[in-house]
């Protein structure tokens, strides 16, 4: 959510692109995340929108919500803000890809 579609932007300027980029999801509220990749509101309770638990639930959700083979999911503290815990800066990744475990990190 932290990207505002940046990252379909930068996939989207490549030439042919169209081949292998099918939709892309900006949901920068939680309202949008639970209404538009199925992201539990409990999970978003319990561990906050910035959390890989999060970007797990969203890149599995960006799957199931689209004809993809494999998801990313990027939520994160662009600033200015953010708080002890969770710093300004901090970026959570999910990566889900049909028949295989999601993996979700945090930078």
């Amino acid at each position: 959510s932290c990207t505002g579609g940046m990252v379909a932007v930068a996939l989207t300027d490549v030439a042919g692109s169209s081949a292998v980029v099918e939709r892309g999801f900006v949901t920068y509220s939680n309202a949008a995340k639970i209404e538009m990749l199925g992201v539990s509101p409990g999970t978003l309770a319990a561990h906050g929108a910035v959390s890989e638990e999060v970007a797990r639930e969203m890149a599995e959700g960006a799957l199931a919500h689209s004809g993809a083979q494999l998801a990313v999911a990027i939520t994160g503290i662009a600033g200015p803000g953010g708080s002890e815990h969770k710093p300004e800066g901090r970026v959570c990744f999910g990566l889900a890809m049909a028949g295989h475990p999601t993996q979700a990190e945090t930078r």
